[in-house]
């Protein structure tokens, strides 16, 4: 017997549930932490499961979990059952659970950001199909979904716009990318992710290269913009010409009202200047 059940809960044999492909690897630091904590108390917060209708259990949420449990050296797990009523309303649930988790990075974020697409367009076809009015309410409710999976969605920024540039920069990184990038700094780099999806294939193998050397080298590059930089022009922004650039593009973004009030702080250092350049001119 797998399962001793009351109500929506129950105790269920570890070896006859079936872990698929998950939209967050196990990590196994957090897995042996853990299996410590259970060693010591009691695990508080039940895994997930759901039942096919072939009567196979399926995870649904808490990888980790068993993970430890299995550590331990025990068979049985305590399990909730969920209601979805079929394996994409089941994704979308595990999916809902993990981004309302706030320890995501960028990566595993848009991993599941687009994931969670790809489940929801499998229960509603529609939400494919673009120009219609059922169409553009299908993508709302997308948007509804995701942002309310979470109390903590303001602050994870889960908007429309936000939801679209997480999915889009996960389609456009490559596998390699994504495998390169997991586990570092930039996994949680969002505007670096966001310029590597930009790239072609073989650009951003360049820069991966540039950024985390093959067998542990220096690195030529500190971010993906001076990895970028190099590309193109061969040798990296000195930090004089970063300052200038950086500048540049604030000057040049300010609104008239803006711009005056600065150069209204710094109106004695501007004359000043504009005077050495009519001495020069005279000179």
């Amino acid at each position: 017997m797998s399962a001793s059940s009351t109500s929506d809960f129950a105790q269920i044999q570890i070896d006859t549930i079936t872990i698929g492909g998950r939209s967050r690897e196990v990590d196994m630091v957090w897995v042996n932490a853990l299996a410590a904590m259970f060693k010591t108390g009691e695990m508080l917060n039940p895994v997930t499961i759901w039942r096919d209708t072939e009567d196979r259990i399926h995870l649904i949420a808490g990888a980790h979990r068993i993970a430890a449990q299995k550590l331990n050296g025990e068979t049985y797990i305590a399990a909730k059952w969920s209601q979805a009523t079929s394996m994409a309303e089941a994704k979308i649930l595990e999916i809902a659970e993990n981004i309302g988790r706030r320890e995501l990075n960028a990566l595993d974020r848009a991993q599941h950001l687009s994931d969670l697409k790809d489940a929801y367009e499998e229960l509603h076809p529609e939400a494919k199909r673009g120009g219609d009015k059922q169409s553009a309410e299908a993508r709302e409710k997308l948007t509804e979904i995701i942002s309310f999976s979470s109390d903590a969605a303001e602050t994870l920024g889960l908007s429309d716009r936000a939801i679209r540039m997480s999915v889009a920069m996960w389609v456009g990184l490559t596998e390699a990318t994504k495998v390169a990038a997991s586990g570092t700094w930039l996994a949680d780099h969002q505007a670096g992710l966001m310029q590597l999806a930009k790239q072609t294939p073989t650009v951003q193998a360049k820069a991966i290269a540039l950024i985390f050397p093959p067998n542990g080298g220096q690195p030529k590059a500190a971010n993906v913009p001076d990895a970028l930089y190099i590309l193109e022009n061969g040798r990296v922004l000195s930090s004089v010409e970063k300052r200038f650039s950086g500048l540049n593009r604030t000057f040049g973004a300010l609104a008239d009202e803006e711009l005056d009030a600065v150069l209204t702080v710094h109106e004695e250092r501007i004359m000043a200047w504009v005077q050495r350049r009519l001495d020069g001119e005279r000179s």
